[in-house]
């Protein structure tokens, strides 16, 4: 099972209980990368590994990290 969408949070909405408040989660919108991010080719062999094996993963190319 792969996530759709990531939503970064500072914090869970926990209740009393300490349990994850589903309902005070927010709806996932369009994603936008963080200001200044850019991206990086990778230039080691481990890092092209890397690249390739969450590509074929996330069925996505080329594989983007800010």
């Amino acid at each position: 099972m792969t996530p759709q969408v990531f939503v970064p949070l500072d914090a869970l909405p926990l209740s009393n209980a300490g349990k994850v408040e589903r309902k005070r989660l927010p709806e996932p919108g369009p994603y936008q990368r963080p200001e200044g991010a850019c991206y990086t080719e990778p230039t080691t062999d481990t890092e092209k590994s890397v690249a390739k094996a969450f590509g074929e993963v996330l069925q996505v190319a080329p594989v983007r990290a800010p």
